[in-house]
């Protein structure tokens, strides 16, 4: 039987795990209540949530935007396993919130990029102000320059609603970039980076949005910069390479 109560104390508990970043603590416990309740559709989909996280820590290169799937093993095997509790959830309750887009997030990671798309674009159905969901797939699009109107769209959607979000401006920039307007793109990547957005991948933007206007010693220190703390970045190593 659904026992309220106790699926409430359990989620409780799972969470606490998730929020101190212990997610193999939390998978130990979703386990659990998915063997109690195997038709409850939570259970599933906080199990599935929990596998994604454990692929996260188990990522090798987590500074890096994106790794071979065949690169990272453990992390790989996990975020199918994450797939396969959001399948389950969905078969559940076809309706259940969150789920595509978490789905589509670990597809993207395994490098399925259309299955990606698909869910995102069903998280963004499901919820229209669901602004990372808007950015993520406009992001998605801008970076392999698909669709670079829709990518526009959405981008400027996420903008609306939370206007000096950092990595909706980096994401902003990149579009911007794509479409070959780089001195509007650099001021959004100089926004991005004025409200603490210093992660790699927008160094790794900025480098080659420096590149594109022709300021190569600015980029050549910021690929230098990235290969001291990452030397295996092969994207690093090309810019640098390319602006010695």
């Amino acid at each position: 039987e659904l026992d309220s109560e106790a699926i409430d104390t359990w989620i409780r508990r799972g969470m606490l795990e998730l929020e101190d970043n212990k997610p193999d603590q939390a998978v130990f416990i979703f386990q659990r209540m998915a063997l109690s309740w195997p038709r409850l559709p939570q259970a599933r989909f906080l199990l599935g949530y929990s596998y994604a996280r454990s692929a996260q820590n188990r990522t090798h290169h987590k500074n890096r935007e994106w790794s071979p799937p065949d690169s990272e093993p453990e992390a790989t095997a996990l975020r199918h396993r994450a797939v396969a509790e959001f399948d389950t959830a969905l078969i559940i309750d076809s309706g259940l919130r969150r789920v595509h887009f978490e789905r589509g997030s670990a597809l993207e990671r395994l490098g399925d990029w259309n299955a990606a798309k698909r869910d995102l674009q069903l998280a963004i159905e499901e919820n229209p102000n669901d602004l990372n969901a808007a950015n993520y797939l406009g992001y998605l699009l801008a970076d392999r320059g698909e669709s670079l109107a829709r990518a526009d769209s959405l981008i400027t959607r996420a903008l609306t609603g939370d206007p000096k979000n950092p990595s909706y401006l980096d994401s902003r920039a990149w579009i911007r970039f794509r479409l070959g307007h780089a001195k509007d793109a650099l001021e959004d990547i100089d926004s991005a980076m004025a409200q603490g957005e210093l992660d790699t991948t927008i160094k790794v933007h900025r480098a080659s949005i420096l590149e594109s206007l022709h300021r190569m010693e600015e980029a050549h220190a910021i690929w230098q910069t990235i290969l001291q703390a990452d030397p295996g970045y092969p994207e690093a190593r090309k810019g640098w390479n390319r602006t010695k």
